[in-house]
């Protein structure tokens, strides 16, 4: 804003402009200590935080409440109100987390928590309001998410391709001291393995886990006629691919979509086995063995072929 539009413009107009907080610093900068006075004693802004202020109406709103908050701390936002920010949980929370360095002097206000870390955090500016980037994001607010809920965050900011496994990595080597670490290192490690989702998590670790299986090609890219498909699992030595299908296989626009792609892949010579979330979650064994005997059975009727050439 120029100096002869802030002259035009008072300070009622500017903040009714957006909902959103200010620091007082830069009202004041912009139209000196009285106006700034007047606004508050008229009710047109409300006093957050010490000297951040937002419009009237406006400051329990869940974007107002973060950047007051990173506004009063100086510092971005992180934790749960972080994941909500960047899309990948649906309820704000609602308390703030800021993160801060250790010897900063800012402590805790109602609605606000701070976290306090040996070594700084990327962020970035989202919406207008400091944020932590999306990796932090997920290893720093994971450990406050339901136990449910946590893997499927993490793959989701890997499935957006808001973070990829070596921001991952990198920030839990500088962050030894997380909630939850444990837990997340596991599906990092699965990710890096090829795993794109918690149910392919579940089969790395607890149902084709074994040697046996240990040839199998997680996300195998195949382009069939300018389409792409990338397999959960294939073998390419008797060229079986395993799907794992979520909750959402059975509904008719997945189930479709899933019929016509194994029919593409068929055309590559490609056998595709389909599991059910509850196939895989109840009933581990039965998956493994159908998977033995398909691969006996293809052994087979290569071995076959090859001495009929």
């Amino acid at each position: 804003m120029t100096a002869t539009e802030t002259q035009q413009t008072s300070l009622s107009d500017y903040v009714r402009s957006a909902a959103q907080a200010y620091s007082g610093k830069e009202l004041r900068a912009r139209f000196g200590p009285s106006a700034l006075k007047r606004a508050v004693a008229r009710g047109e802004l409300v006093r957050v935080h010490p000297d951040v202020y937002a419009p009237s109406g406006h400051e329990n709103a869940f974007d107002v409440r973060a950047k007051a908050a990173s506004l009063w701390a100086g510092a971005p936002v992180a934790g749960l109100a972080a994941l909500f920010l960047w899309g990948l949980i649906e309820e704000p929370p609602q308390s703030i987390e800021v993160v801060l360095a250790q010897d900063e002097k800012p402590r805790r206000r109602d609605g606000v928590r701070v976290r306090r870390l040996k070594v700084p955090v990327p962020h970035t500016i989202r919406n207008g309001i400091p944020v932590v980037t999306p990796a932090a994001a997920v290893v720093l607010g994971y450990g406050c998410l339901p136990k449910k809920d946590r893997s499927s965050v993490f793959y989701a900011a890997l499935g957006r391709r808001l973070a990829g496994v070596r921001q991952f990595e990198a920030l839990l080597d500088a962050l030894p001291k997380v909630k939850g670490r444990r837990s997340l290192e596991r599906s990092v490690r699965a990710a890096a393995s090829g795993a794109r989702s918690y149910l392919e998590e579940r089969a790395l670790y607890k149902v084709f886990n074994t040697q046996e299986f240990s040839r199998f090609v997680r996300q195998h890219e195949v382009v069939i006629e300018g389409n792409q498909y990338f397999l959960d699992m294939f073998d390419p030595v008797t060229r079986t691919a395993l799907e794992l299908d979520g909750r959402l296989g059975h509904i008719n626009e997945y189930r479709q979509r899933n019929i016509e792609r194994d029919c593409w892949v068929a055309t590559l010579g490609i056998q595709t086995l389909r599991f059910s979330y509850q196939d895989l979650m109840e009933r581990p064994e039965w998956c493994r063995q159908v998977v033995r005997e398909v691969l006996a059975v293809r052994t087979e009727q290569q071995r076959t072929a090859r001495q009929r050439t």
